[in-house]
């Protein structure tokens, strides 16, 4: 057991469904205090909102002015949290980490955001190909703990779209999520391309707004408003696949997600997802786009056989503190 005392700084990110988001690294436990966005003043802002800058910078401020009550202190969100152009201290006693979520390479002020990371004892990143990245170009060691997650638990509910439809159980049903990292260009091409399969469905959530006007007009694509938990659990555990277009991908809660329900995805073979997905067979994988349409074109029902469930368990947060307390300890310790 660790004899630790660490102070995790950070926020709940509301765009993420109850069991999702980093933030649920604060359950770790084990002599640990947490400080949120939520108890700084003006800290329920919407993080979509310039004016969250105001309370982030307080967050950033009153955890520079407590790590020292701490031997670890923890940013779990340090690339959005982390004042600009302000390294933190170094200190023989009390050790700072940083979790990095971002891709560095689109980053504003990017090389002042490297000399920050250069003030950390310790730097965490999500996929091993962040790892590398950093080691190649910037010369900086890190570490690969994965974004941990427990298996979703809701209430199956009805789910309908914004027009009052409901899933077809009958089609082989394709669902996308989310936002970031997103390639809705090719979406769009891919929706277009399968107009003609009487087959297939499509059901889109979360996705931006010109998309979703976008994707309204084609008759195989349901549209959807935002989804509570239950309907939303409910609604990937109906369909055969979750169909993730990604440009880039350290942790994704949507294929974890899909994962613990047991639903197959497809997936595009880029660094980072490997990191998370399960391989094939479980999981279906495409180099271009021309293989992602054949790949759709042949597909069936989904067989769910608690393999991807199984495979899922391994990302579970109780494993993911253990691998934490690991590196804790060697930054307290020396080990």
């Amino acid at each position: 057991m660790s004899n630790c005392k660490i102070l995790f700084s950070g926020f709940r990110d509301h765009s993420h469904s109850k069991a999702g988001g980093y933030d649920w690294i604060t359950g770790y436990g084990r002599d640990s205090d947490v400080l949120m966005l939520s108890d700084m003043p003006f800290g329920n802002i919407p993080l979509q909102k310039w004016i969250v800058r105001m309370p982030l910078a307080f967050l950033d401020i009153v955890t520079r002015l407590r790590r020292y009550r701490y031997d670890i202190v923890h940013l779990i969100y340090g690339d959005v949290t982390m004042l600009r152009f302000l390294p933190y201290r170094k200190s023989k006693k009390h050790r700072t980490v940083i979790t990095v979520h971002m891709d560095i390479e689109r980053r504003k002020f990017k090389k002042s955001f490297i000399s920050q990371l250069r003030s950390f004892d310790k730097i965490i990143v999500l996929s091993r190909c962040q790892a590398k990245e950093l080691k190649e170009r910037y010369g900086l060691d890190s570490e690969f703990i994965p974004h941990g997650f427990d298996c979703p638990k809701y209430k199956n509910v009805e789910v309908r779209d914004e027009r009052g439809n409901r899933l077809d159980e009958k089609m082989v049903n394709i669902v996308t999520v989310g936002k970031m990292y997103r390639d809705y260009d090719l979406y769009r091409r891919v929706v277009s391309a399968h107009t003609g399969n009487d087959n297939i469905r499509f059901h889109l959530v979360g996705a931006p707004e010109d998309v979703k006007s976008e994707c309204r007009a084609y008759g195989n694509v349901h549209v959807y408003g935002r989804l509570g938990d239950d309907e939303y659990y409910s609604l990937l555990s109906r369909a055969d696949y979750c169909f993730l277009p990604l440009m880039f991908a350290t942790a994704n809660n949507a294929l974890l997600e899909s994962q613990y329900l047991d639903l197959p995805l497809i997936l595009p073979l880029i660094e980072g997802v490997s990191d998370y997905a399960a391989p094939a067979p479980m999981n279906r994988f495409y180099s271009t786009e021309s293989e992602l349409n054949a790949m759709i074109n042949s597909l069936g029902k989904s067989v769910k056989d608690g393999s991807l469930a199984a495979y899922a368990s391994r990302f579970s947060w109780e494993n993911i503190y253990k691998r934490l307390e690991a590196t804790y300890n060697s930054l307290k310790y020396g080990q």
